[in-house]
C-alpha cells in the first residue's frame, strides 16, 4: 500500500514518472530475489498444507488424484 500512495504522490504531485517506474522496477527485482530465495521443496511443502488445511474445513468430500488436481464431489 505504501508503494502505491508513494508512485501516486510521484506521478501527480510530483510529476515524476520516470522516476515512479525505476522505484516500481526496483520494487519488482527485489520481490523476485527475495522469492527465488525460497527453497522449492518449502514452496511444495507450504502449498500442501494449505491444500490440507482447506480440505479439513470443506464440508463436502474432495478427491486429490496423483496429479494434483483437486475435484469436488
Amino acid at each position: 500500500m505504501l508503494t502505491t500512495q508513494f508512485q501516486e504522490y510521484l506521478i501527480f504531485k510530483q510529476n515524476k514518472v520516470l522516476e515512479s517506474n525505476i522505484m516500481l522496477c526496483t520494487v519488482l527485482v527485489f520481490g523476485t530475489i527475495i522469492t527465488g530465495l525460497i527453497r522449492s521443496p518449502l514452496r511444495r511443502q507450504e502449498a500442501q498444507n494449505n491444500v490440507d488445511i482447506l480440505l479439513e474445513n470443506n464440508s463436502s468430500v474432495a478427491v486429490v488424484s496423483n496429479t494434483n488436481s483437486i475435484g469436488i464431489e
